[in-house]
């Protein structure tokens, strides 16, 4: 990582800009790092996709009464969050609630909008189904858990050891397998005969969503 001064970016008329007080660090930001997941044509070369902070500047477009000023936000941005100031579409900006730090606002949107889009959008989750949630204690893992129970379903998680099985619980999972102590096959057919309505499985570093 090096230190540079550049410009500060210049915003269209649906844009905002964000002084930066905190970033989060994902799995494409590594990749980018490395040289295998280049930045989105046209936008910013700087890394950083997930930030927390206040708003300085609005676009003449922007609504002035749902966005002003010093209003705390976070949001997934298309690139640039590594820097003092970085711009983002105002549709794109969700306002920091009042018990969150910048931090763990930095750490929201990028696992909340994954696990939302993977049960709601892709898999169509309805009340009371049954989900299983494979490595529930990973980022996204531990979100899904928090969505699925705010639509009353019953949560299976599977985890590799104690200390995230005990995460799970406390997130609200009904069931917490670990699977270097018990087969999880056979404890599902054991304890859920009907199967699963839907599966979110990030294991294997692929998202994938499975609706029987």
């Amino acid at each position: 990582m090096i230190f540079a001064q550049t410009q500060s970016p210049v915003i269209a008329d649906d844009e905002c800009l964000i002084k930066v007080f905190a970033i989060g660090v994902n799995r494409a930001d590594l990749l980018q790092r490395a040289g295998k997941y280049p930045a989105p044509a046209g936008e910013s070369e700087i890394l950083g996709l997930e930030v927390a902070g206040e708003l300085v500047q609005l676009g003449s477009a922007v609504n002035s009464q749902e966005w002003r000023q010093g209003t705390k936000v976070f949001a997934l941005v298309a690139g640039g969050a590594y820097a003092q100031y970085v711009k983002v579409k105002a549709t794109q900006l969700f306002q920091l609630p009042q018990s969150f730090s910048f931090s763990q606002g930095a750490a929201c949107a990028e696992v909340f909008l994954t696990a939302y889009q993977s049960l709601f959008t892709i898999a169509n989750l309805q009340a009371n189904s049954q989900v299983l949630i494979h490595a529930g204690a990973s980022g996204i893992g531990t979100a899904a858990i928090q969505l699925a129970k705010a639509r009353q379903c019953t949560v299976t998680a599977t985890v590799s050891n104690e200390e995230k099985a005990q995460a799970c619980l406390a997130l609200g999972a009904d069931h917490v397998i670990n699977y270097h102590e018990t087969d999880f096959v056979v404890w599902a057919k054991e304890h859920i005969s009907a199967g699963f309505d839907v599966i979110v499985d990030r294991s294997c570093g692929r998202l994938f969503n499975a609706k029987y």
